[in-house]
């Protein structure tokens, strides 16, 4: 986190590991930090990136609308979307994107990580059942991380159609990093959201345990063929021919 910060010369940032099968968060740290054995400079530093703040998470929210619509069985990983030149513009609507893409498959749209794919993806949904998807993958409420003052993030469903468009590629909406973590998650481990925890047991100073906390599972977010569709989808994000090359892991695909 800190050679990320420096690199990048960011001010603030969080980095969360998580298991997705059983929600345990293994390691969440955030800086500016304090000492929290003395608890020096709390004042100037104790707010929590990971759960306090929220922010627009961009294009990783794209998982919404694809997930939404493959869960339905309106799009699949290879179904064709017109993607247009760069730019889409429909009534009031206008919706840039990186690239003139043309043709894309639904999984090249999160390979390529293209707005107007995923907006028109989400229009297939519709609002009312996008809403549905992006509230069962918990956005829009508190994980219930036993941490003091975390943040449910803002959701807000105005019926307005630019805001739609919007929201459909990670604007118009703010998140927490815990948030994005646990959904996430829910599509690494088979389609089920989870409540984080950061404890496994409290114990007495002679070893006993007092109370054990075991996985809790959330809800079911998505089918289980739609989260290994995802998770196959996903990985050609770091593919060589994705936007995000630099972050692929070697020996994991």
């Amino acid at each position: 986190l800190d050679a990320g910060l420096a690199k990048y010369m960011a001010v603030k940032g969080t980095i969360i590991l998580m298991d997705p099968n059983t929600g345990a968060i293994l390691a969440m740290a955030s800086r500016p930090t304090y000492n929290l054995n003395t608890r020096e400079n709390i004042a100037e530093n104790g707010f929590d990136f990971a759960t306090q703040a929220i922010y627009e998470p961009g294009s990783t929210f794209k998982i919404i609308s694809i997930a939404g619509a493959l869960d339905q069985g309106l799009v699949q990983p290879g179904t064709q979307v017109f993607c247009h030149h760069a730019r889409y513009h429909v009534g009031s609507v206008k919706v840039p994107d990186h690239h003139p893409y043309g043709m894309l498959s639904v999984e090249q749209i999160l390979a390529k990580s293209s707005n107007i794919g995923s907006y028109k993806v989400a229009l297939q949904l519709g609002r009312k059942k996008y809403f549905n998807y992006l509230r069962a993958f918990g956005f829009g409420a508190k994980t219930n991380v036993l941490m003091a003052g975390e943040s449910a993030g803002v959701v807000n469903d105005t019926g307005n159609p630019t805001d739609f468009s919007r929201l459909s590629y990670g604007y118009a909406v703010s998140v927490t990093p815990l948030q994005v973590a646990c959904a996430y998650s829910a599509i690494a481990n088979g389609g089920t959201l989870m409540e984080p925890q950061l404890l496994k047991s409290v114990m007495a100073n002679n070893g006993a345990i007092i109370q054990n906390f075991k996985p809790k599972p959330v809800r079911r977010v998505i089918k289980e063929s739609t989260a290994l569709k995802m998770r196959r989808a996903l990985a050609t994000v770091v593919d060589i021919k994705g936007t995000a090359r630099r972050a692929k892991v070697p020996g994991y695909l």
